[in-house]
């Protein structure tokens, strides 16, 4: 069998896993994978932020990992390669407040950060990545033979910060938020006019929207250390009695325990956030009124060297896709597309949503590329070369 051209759209996590899940195949020359994402920074919705000035980190997404209870299978073998690894360990930061959706499964936290996991899951994979690059439209190419068959490829479009141009491949996974499918049009516009309900059921999906705020700190700033020292909790849920903009704050490298220069991480609450969408207000000036919350929360927070917002216009899957299926084959045959991503399923945004996803959709590949199945327990799962 030729080597099949296999693109990941999308370079967060859901994508990693995906590319991991496939290492074996990818070992044993069956397919060539590659990973594309609009972005210029790796981990997707799993991002950090990287200060040179101080050497500090700041993750300006997700924060920790809660465990679903009861997981077990591959997920757990996941979550074993990557303790093994050093990628994860637990969480034993103090968390005042708490989240409901989060569960009361173990929590565990990056201490390299969460784009170090996704990295480590690509290079585990063989992946060509290639950051900065955004699909602009994916087509079908029927290629007629001369002994009467036929083949299809993906004809797939792109362009961005690291190039553009046109790419053939034999197989496309989606993982970016549903929005930016439904944007595509092409073939993928196609294939899910062809399919009413699930069209239907995508346009239903919701995000919730937010501002990621970085403060960082010199190393050798003893006032800053002296604060942040005194503050009682590492992590904080802000109540709506005390703050309305302000819904999460973290003491980042305290939170991982890592040997680093203090980050602070504020997350703003969605009614904030959409308020200044609304408004179109200058980012510049939403980040200096969350700023501004945050030193009426923390009277006597000391100057910080530099700061960082993201300005998340889809964050968190609010409502995700109504379906038995962590993934969807949007054409089968001999080149597969398909549709996957937390949104898709019943676990959301959460680690064990991205892998569900990821693994329907690995199957899927296998199924309509016709790969063999991995060796064995954990071969597709565990970390390595």
């Amino acid at each position: 069998m030729s080597r099949k051209r296999v693109l990941l759209v999308g370079g967060g996590l859901t994508s990693a896993m995906v590319a991991r899940l496939l290492r074996d195949a990818a070992l044993a020359g069956e397919i060539e994978l590659h990973a594309w994402d609009r972005r210029d920074t790796i981990g997707g919705r799993a991002s950090v932020e990287h200060c040179e000035q101080t050497g500090g980190t700041a993750e300006m997404g997700l924060q920790y990992v809660t465990e679903v209870d009861g997981v077990s299978g591959e997920h757990r073998e996941l979550y074993d390669a990557l303790e093994r690894a050093g990628l994860l360990v637990p969480m034993h930061a103090t968390i005042d407040g708490a989240r409901n959706a989060d569960g009361d499964g173990p929590k565990w936290v990056a201490p390299s950060g969460f784009d170090a996991v996704t990295k480590a899951l690509f290079d585990a994979s063989g992946a060509h990545l290639a950051l900065g690059r955004a699909v602009s439209a994916i087509e079908r190419v029927t290629t007629s033979h001369a002994d009467g068959h036929s083949s299809t490829t993906w004809r797939v479009s792109s362009a961005g910060l690291s190039g553009g141009g046109d790419e053939q491949f034999d197989a496309v996974v989606l993982t970016m938020p549903v929005p930016h499918v439904l944007a595509l049009g092409g073939a993928v516009a196609e294939a899910l006019l062809a399919r009413p309900e699930l069209l239907e059921g995508l346009r239903g999906v919701q995000y919730s929207s937010r501002y990621a705020l970085a403060l960082f700190y010199a190393p050798d700033d003893e006032r800053a250390a002296a604060f942040f020292a005194q503050l009682p909790w590492t992590c904080k849920y802000v109540p709506k009695e005390e703050d309305d903009a302000v819904v999460f704050l973290s003491k980042c490298a305290a939170k991982r325990d890592a040997s680093e220069p203090p980050s602070l991480v504020v997350h703003s609450s969605v009614p904030f956030a959409l308020s200044k969408l609304k408004e179109s207000v200058d980012p510049d000036d939403a980040t200096a009124e969350l700023l501004a919350r945050v030193r009426a929360l923390l009277p006597g927070l000391p100057e910080p060297v530099e700061t960082r917002t993201t300005l998340w216009r889809l964050s968190q899957v609010r409502a995700p896709l109504e379906s038995a299926h962590a993934a969807h084959t949007l054409a089968d045959g001999d080149a597969p597309l398909i549709l996957a991503g937390d949104a898709l399923s019943k676990h959301g945004s959460r680690f064990d949503g991205c892998f569900e996803s990821a693994h329907a959709a690995a199957s899927a590949l296998r199924t309509g590329l016709g790969l063999r199945a991995p060796r064995g327990p954990g071969d597709a799962a565990a970390l390595g070369a």
